[in-house]
C-alpha cells in the first residue's frame, strides 16, 4: 500500500493551481489585447494628428463646427475674450479646451458697448464695412456657429 501524502507536502502543491489559473487568464486577455484595443487607439491617435484637436472632436457626423474653433485660433489672440451663447451641452462643450488660453465669456455678462472683458480685448472680426464687431459663438447642440454682435 503506498504510503500517503504528508499534509505539509499536498499544502505546498495546493498554491501552483490558482497561479497557474491566473497566468494562464491574463495570458489569454492580453493574447487578445492588441488586437481590439491597442490597434483602434493607435488607429485615434493617427486620425487626431491628421485632423487636428479641432477636427478630431468636432469634425465628424456627430458634432460639427472645427472651422469656428480653427478661425479663432488663427484670428483671435491668446489673451482674448471669446462671447459665447446657445446651448453648452453639445459642441460648445469642446471649445473651451481648444481655444484655451482664450477665455470663454457667456455673452449676457458683457456689456454691449464693451471692448475688454476683465482687462481681455473681446476677439473681434473686420467686416466688409471695416468696421471691427466683436464675435460670439453659437451653440448649437451639434454645431458652432459664428456671429457677429
Amino acid at each position: 500500500m503506498p504510503a500517503a501524502a504528508s499534509p505539509s507536502r499536498l499544502s505546498r502543491g495546493l498554491w501552483l493551481l490558482p497561479v497557474v489559473a491566473l497566468l494562464v487568464h491574463l495570458g489569454l486577455g492580453l493574447a487578445r489585447v492588441p488586437g481590439v484595443v491597442f490597434g483602434r487607439r493607435w488607429s485615434d491617435i493617427d486620425d487626431y494628428r491628421a485632423r487636428g484637436a479641432a477636427g478630431y472632436f468636432l469634425g465628424g457626423p456627430a458634432l460639427r463646427g472645427a472651422e469656428v474653433v480653427q478661425w479663432i485660433l488663427a484670428n483671435v489672440p491668446a489673451d482674448a475674450a471669446v462671447l459665447f451663447r446657445g446651448e453648452t451641452n453639445g459642441a460648445l462643450e469642446f471649445v473651451p479646451g481648444l481655444i484655451a488660453p482664450r477665455l470663454l465669456v457667456r455673452e449676457q455678462a458683457v456689456a454691449a458697448d464693451a471692448r475688454e472683458h476683465r482687462g481681455r480685448p473681446l476677439a473681434r472680426r473686420t467686416e466688409a464695412d471695416g468696421q471691427q464687431r466683436p464675435v460670439v459663438v453659437v451653440g448649437l447642440v451639434d454645431d458652432l456657429r459664428l456671429e457677429v454682435r
